[in-house]
């Protein structure tokens, strides 16, 4: 079974459960897994490296991973086609239909 997955379109840096409980690292690669997944699906693996050197991998599923990519880009326009909005939201959520 599966773990959720909160996607925060809006968020403020703050995670209110996480305080205290955190460090902060860099994402150091995003991979590919053909058949990560225990269906057999394909899985996203995101490495980070944290500020001690040590390397921390997280899974996600690439279904999971492309449904937040989509509501991503629903908030804040198609970037990779010159859509960026400086991570300011549309002024008319309409506009995105």
């Amino acid at each position: 079974m599966g773990s959720t997955v909160k996607v925060i379109l809006d968020a403020d840096g703050k995670l209110p459960e996480l305080e205290g409980k955190t460090t902060t690292g860099e994402v150091y690669a995003i991979t590919a897994l053909p058949g990560g997944m225990q269906s057999g699906l394909p899985s996203v693996g995101i490495v980070t490296k944290m500020a001690d050197g040590s390397y921390v991998f997280s899974e996600i599923s690439l279904r999971t991973f492309l449904a937040a990519a989509s509501a991503l880009r629903g908030r804040y326009g198609d970037v990779l086609a010159g859509g960026d909005t400086q991570n300011k939201p549309p002024s008319d959520p309409a506009s995105l239909n």
